[in-house]
């Protein structure tokens, strides 16, 4: 019971998570060797070094036992720029709704610079503060850390080392601010970012094979315009297993989504075999014929439509 509160009422208190616990066993009592600890998931480490008091002899060693309060606690604690689990953007109580944190200490740094190269940069020839590949990958790497809001993304910059600005390629001394990254964001072509880092990310993670479920979703870029009609939309297919997008088509909102959903299935193998998730805006006729071409059998929410 105090494994599973005690990040929560740690950071409550002091404003950081508990990632793991530790204690010590004495096996010269009683031959105790911490099966109760095993039992309730403790690791055992191994032997301590045992202690020593200023100009005393040193203690006999003890068993040294760690249980991790999250399934990524290690990779938090060995991870070079700041985790999900050490910013908050995920919570080590899994109270967080943010299910698709990725670790960016595993990222690929040149592999990633290297593909948003092909990205055009939208800016003028002047006031270019920061160079564009490396201010484009550090708002990438926060954004898979769970910072989502301009305001986030400037901050999770703000508090990286300098020395890890500066391998991204940034200056250690400078850090954009809120102002700085809305504007730089939203000049870029989202189609074509989205475009080069899912590309990036398949090849990255090597897990294309292992997608089994899609979600087709409209969403409007509320930024672009004030008026709704004006805004700019787009058709999303999200790939649950991965957490991510894996096509982000240009729309128009309402009746163009619907066009733009069967233009996708039409197209390619993408939704061959997957069990297809979809809003009742896309699932006509025409989109449900085109699902049952890429299936063995009819889907139940196929059967629903027709028999309603």
């Amino acid at each position: 019971m105090v494994s599973a509160r005690i990040s929560s009422d740690w950071e409550e208190q002091y404003g950081i998570p508990l990632l793991a616990l530790e204690t010590y066993v004495d096996p010269e009592y009683n031959e105790n060797d911490g099966a109760c600890y095993k039992a309730a998931g403790w690791e055992k480490l191994g032997y301590s070094t045992g202690h020593r008091h200023a100009n005393g002899e040193r203690t006999h060693s003890k068993w040294y036992f760690l249980k991790p309060l999250h399934e990524e606690s290690y990779t938090a604690l060995s991870s070079v720029l700041p985790h999900a689990l050490m910013t908050g953007a995920k919570k080590v109580s899994k109270g967080s709704d943010n299910n698709y944190v990725l670790d960016v200490s595993r990222i690929d740094l040149p592999s990633l610079q290297r593909d948003l190269k092909s990205i055009t940069d939208p800016r003028g020839k002047q006031g270019r503060r920061y160079k564009f590949v490396p201010f484009l990958s550090l708002c990438i790497c926060a954004v898979v850390s769970g910072y989502t809001e301009y305001r986030q993304i400037a901050d999770w910059i703000s508090r990286l080392p300098a020395e890890d600005r500066v391998r991204f390629g940034m200056c250690g001394d400078m850090s954009p601010s809120e102002s700085a990254v809305s504007k730089f964001l939203r000049r870029i072509d989202p189609v074509e970012l989205n475009s080069v880092v899912t590309k990036w990310l398949l090849e990255t993670y090597d897990k294309n094979s292992k997608i089994k479920t899609l979600s087709l979703d409209g969403k409007a870029q509320r930024a672009s315009s004030s008026d709704a009609k004006e805004q700019k939309a787009f058709l999303n297919v999200f790939a649950h297993e991965l957490g991510i997008v894996v096509n982000h088509s240009s729309t128009k909102k309402g009746g163009g989504e619907k066009a733009t959903a069967r233009t996708l299935v039409d197209a390619g193998e993408l939704f061959r075999g997957k069990t297809v998730l979809a809003d009742t805006i896309h699932t006509d006729e025409k989109l449900l014929g085109s699902l049952k071409k890429k299936v063995l059998r009819t889907s139940s929410l196929s059967k629903i439509i027709r028999e309603g």
